[in-house]
């Protein structure tokens, strides 16, 4: 465990916990240390099953939800990517709450309203905190003591999240926990989309890549040179990149984007 690393990680998350942002880095709208998305606000549930998870999966680190649809699918190999450093510990600490806490217990964990007073709750973390590596259990120790506040997190919607998310279906949940008790094989990359390809190797290949919206917040012709010139040499044969959000909303609620125009940059592209 690298301490001083984690111990400049805990100072970081204090200070978006006092502010909401970290004073030291706020130059753009997403930095090495910012609040944290609880959960995807995207319909994940309605496109992960289109990818491969046959190979190795990239994929954005985020709430975690990503993460956790890919294991659910059958993934056993992901790499995170995130600039902000505490999506890995969120990442983390979602990932041991599905290995530890039963159905129940996870909705009020991670669900009430608001977030900060559940992740405080010392029962239901002595039980997460079992299955967390210690790098990530001294972090979070630390920080849920002292420094965790609402400005952590960006605001979720409870009817947006259990729309969106598959494990929140009470029989689905248990079939996540039963392959997340078994999957093993994860990293964690800080990274953001551009300096990403430094930090792969060039051998790296995989099934599916993940990025969320983030062309919504880079210049876009940048973001399709990067996939044509570069992420396309890292997928498999019958990868698939996503590339922008399946989902929009407007004052009307819900539209679905079409799969096929939106979501998939191919490798035969």
């Amino acid at each position: 465990m690298n301490v001083k690393l984690v111990e400049r990680d805990i100072k970081g998350a204090k200070r978006v916990s006092k502010y909401g942002y970290d004073p030291y880095n706020k130059n753009n709208t997403f930095n090495k240390y910012g609040r944290v998305y609880p959960f995807n606000n995207e319909q994940i549930n309605q496109y992960y099953k289109n990818f491969n998870y046959d190979g190795a999966v990239l994929t954005v680190a985020s709430s975690g939800d990503h993460m956790l649809h890919s294991i659910l699918a059958g993934a056993t190999d992901i790499t995170l990517f995130d600039i902000n450093r505490l999506t890995k510990y969120f990442c983390m600490l979602k990932l041991a709450g599905i290995k530890t806490l039963s159905y129940e217990e996870f909705l009020i964990y991670f669900q009430v309203v608001p977030l900060m007073v559940n992740l405080k709750n010392e029962r239901l973390y002595n039980k997460v905190r079992k299955a967390l590596l210690p790098e990530d259990k001294y972090f979070w120790d630390e920080v849920i003591k002292d420094g965790l506040t609402e400005y952590n997190f960006y605001p979720s919607g409870f009817d947006i999240i259990s729309f969106n998310t598959s494990y929140y279906d009470e029989d689905t949940y248990y079939d996540l926990q039963e392959k997340a008790l078994h999957f093993k094989k994860l990293k964690f990359l800080e990274a953001d989309i551009f300096s990403l390809p430094s930090k792969i190797k060039s051998s790296e290949k995989f099934s599916s890549i993940f990025l969320s919206n983030i062309i919504d917040y880079v210049d876009n012709l940048k973001f399709e040179d990067l996939l044509a010139n570069c992420l396309k040499e890292h997928l498999q044969e019958d990868g698939l990149i996503q590339t922008n959000y399946y989902t929009d909303y407007d004052k009307l609620g819900l539209k679905l984007t079409l799969f096929e125009d939106v979501i998939a940059a191919k490798k035969s592209m």
